[in-house]
């Protein structure tokens, strides 16, 4: 191989995918080279998607959740240049927390320490006030509200599924019961394998309103078309494993239990009573119907503000919005065994032709399932005197070229000496609760928040 070839095959650095550089959507009309649409599939391509997942509203519909009519609420800030802080990579390179940040193609970042803004970037397209797509961390808002209405009694987790969904008596959720669907231990036909375009998450893309749809496609073309058209694989309850079906029909309960739109509700028990500084929206399907298990964008300092939330045992700006009992069940985690039997169900499908093992796509890339909030909610790991900071690449879940890392985990030190421990998921990370161990007691220090393309 030539030098000039092998140069050619170099990724882009983060400087180079820049859409402001790149001048991706500028002028009236942007060039054809630099539009960037829906229809064909551009927007999901690296690296137009730097710019797409900040712009969302440009290119699909959208419907808006309110902040409300009240001020937004006070989230302190103690700037500290955490940039040039020591870190080294699993293959032992010598990295700073800055250049962590190019890596990994980073939109934006805050991180919160005992409760103020300490550290806020933002890079690309995104702006302060641009929302941004959360991706698989809607799941742990559509988790949140099913928690709440659990709380108030208006969701029995015991309940079949088709107490509230009738309408999914003849799928594969039919016989399934509410809390099986939100700790992801149904037994579906369903895969989830985003490097595959063959796999069954593209389908529900198509009727998400993800994914444009192609000439002569015959599948479901709305959420709860392809929500009653899933199939049953195996029993439920026995294994855990990562499937976006799962939330959608949690939201579709939410629906029917509250008596509102996902948006609405997301709105009134959340993001009104949290002092949200901007509204934020979902991405809707062709009939108006939210995306419940990866639709909501919101800005960085918001998804901060919900961190803050957990972190406070479901406190925040003077009021309690989530019942400290849920947060509670989050923090317990998930049943080890049934994460396990998931991943060796899935190393198995690995190993074995598929007729012998049929389908378990398990979430490879989470450390526990747990109700409400799968594989979002790591708290810290540290010891006092550890003090250099380790980040390590998780696996990928998209395509290479596409630099779409599924993980980043990591641990580190806080610059009160105390170690925090974050994960970063798909396009958005969320770190809900980063907490100090029992020798910095009263000393919190978390990363609320991570966005990246």
């Amino acid at each position: 191989m030539s030098v000039a070839t092998a140069a050619s095959q170099q990724p882009q650095s983060a400087a180079e995918t820049d859409p402001q550089t790149l001048g991706w959507m500028q002028g009236f009309p942007p060039p054809p080279d630099k539009t960037i649409m829906f229809q064909d599939g551009s927007f999901r391509s690296f690296p137009e998607l730097r710019w797409a997942w900040s712009s969302l509203r440009q290119l699909v519909p959208t419907v808006n959740v309110w902040r409300g009519p009240g001020p937004a609420s006070v989230l302190p800030r103690e700037d500290h240049d955490i940039g040039a802080s020591a870190s080294v990579t699993m293959d032992g390179r010598p990295m700073t927390f800055a250049r962590m940040l190019e890596e990994t193609y980073a939109d934006g970042i805050a991180v919160l320490h005992r409760g103020k803004l300490i550290y806020e970037r933002y890079f690309g397209a995104l702006k302060p006030h641009k929302p941004h797509i959360a991706m698989s961390v809607t799941k742990s808002f559509t988790g949140t509200l099913a928690g709440i209405l659990i709380a108030e009694s208006k969701i029995d987790p015991q309940a079949p599924i088709t107490d509230y969904v009738p309408e999914l008596k003849a799928s594969a959720f039919g016989d399934a019961r509410v809390h099986e669907a939100m700790d992801m231990t149904t037994g579906l036909a369903y895969t989830e394998v985003y490097t595959d375009r063959n796999s069954d998450v593209w389908g529900l893309r198509r009727a998400n309103g993800m994914a444009p749809i192609p000439e002569g496609y015959e599948g479901p073309t709305t959420i709860f078309d392809f929500l009653c058209a899933q199939k049953k694989q195996g029993e439920h309850g026995k294994a855990f494993a990562y499937k976006t079906v799962n939330t959608d029909v949690l939201a579709w309960i939410c629906r029917r239990a509250s008596g509102m739109t996902l948006s609405d509700l997301l709105s009134e028990r959340i993001w009104t009573p949290m002092g949200a500084e901007e509204d934020a929206h979902y991405h809707v399907d062709r009939i108006g119907t939210e995306s419940g298990g990866g639709g909501l964008s919101t800005t960085l300092r918001d998804l901060a503000r919900f961190g803050e939330t957990i972190r406070n045992h479901g406190r925040f700006n003077g009021r309690q919005i989530v019942p400290a009992s849920l947060v509670e069940d989050i923090a317990r985690g998930g049943d080890p065994e049934k994460v396990q039997a998931g991943r060796l169900h899935h190393l198995a499908r690995r190993l074995l032709p598929e007729s012998v093992v049929g389908d378990a796509q398990c979430a490879r890339r989470f450390h526990g399932a747990r109700r409400l909030w799968p594989g979002h909610l790591h708290r810290s790991e540290s010891r006092d005197g550890d003090r250099a900071l380790r980040l390590a690449p998780g696996p990928r879940k998209c395509r290479q070229r596409s630099r779409d890392v599924a993980g980043l985990h990591g641990t580190g030190e806080g610059f009160d000496g105390g170690r925090v421990r974050a994960t970063n998921f798909g396009s958005i990370g969320l770190s809900a609760e980063l907490t100090s161990p029992l020798p910095l007691a009263g000393r919190p220090t978390r990363l609320a928040a991570l966005l990246r393309a």
